[in-house]
């Protein structure tokens, strides 16, 4: 027996009756209805994706303005907590409103309290005195560690470093991958230039082959080799400055 999952019928199982069956009207109406049932399902579910993904745009975009809002929130109750230190013009002292405290940077003393007198450990909480307040950030470097004070937060006529002069690259600093000087002598970051008292070599390079006394005796075919090895650098350095001009 055979069974048509489109009709939910059984039937004889050979060719003749199922090929008389799927050319019936009844089973290509039921296979139309089963693929338009399909491609219903597919849309719909496009439909429900692009409005979840909408959704959740949406949910997003509100949460981040809330975070925003309350940052700004909480940033404002801090300020109206701690207060702020603006220069006053007439006195020349940093005055905070909130708490009435004045702050002289000269002797870094406080003036104020109940009665007013000039003193170094005002009545004020420990993050709203001056010196917490107008000290610089600290820079966050990477895994966390504490890099120091942020220069980006220094006080109004605070000393800056001392700048140093920046000296232009050389035009052809980076041609053939070498790293060449800029004055003195071609090719010197491979140790075979020329300067104007004549060929300069690498630091502790040796321009004769000489036997100390620690060292052990030179058999004449090392030292014929080595003379020659001597020789063969002398010819390719005198090629290079050919080529520079410099031979």
């Amino acid at each position: 027996m055979f069974w048509c999952d489109y009709c939910k019928v059984w039937m004889n199982d050979n060719p003749a009756t199922k090929a008389t069956h799927e050319n019936g009207l009844k089973h290509k109406d039921m296979v139309a209805r089963k693929l338009r049932q399909m491609r219903q399902k597919q849309d719909q579910e496009k439909r429900d994706l692009v409005e979840s993904q909408r959704s959740m745009s949406s949910i997003e975009a509100a949460a981040q303005r809330q975070y925003q809002a309350d940052l700004k929130a909480a940033e404002e109750s801090k300020r109206q907590r701690l207060g702020e230190w603006v220069k006053d013009e007439g006195s020349g002292y940093h005055y905070n409103a909130a708490h009435r405290w004045y702050y002289d940077t000269a002797t870094s003393m406080y003036y104020g309290g109940e009665p007013a007198t000039w003193t170094k450990v005002p009545d004020l909480p420990d993050d709203a005195k001056y010196e917490a307040m107008a000290a610089p950030a600290a820079v966050t470097g990477p895994g966390g560690q504490d890099m120091g004070p942020s220069t980006s937060g220094r006080l109004a006529g605070a000393p800056q470093g001392v700048k140093r002069k920046s000296t232009a690259a050389h035009p052809l600093t980076d041609i053939g991958g070498y790293k060449m000087p800029t004055t003195g002598r071609i090719g010197g970051a491979k140790g075979i230039g020329a300067s104007a008292a004549g060929v300069t070599k690498r630091k502790g390079q040796p321009t004769t082959v000489t036997a100390s006394k620690s060292s052990k005796p030179v058999s004449k075919e090392e030292a014929d080799a080595i003379a020659a090895r001597e020789a063969a650098k002398r010819r390719v350095q005198q090629r290079t400055l050919s080529t520079f001009g410099l031979g």
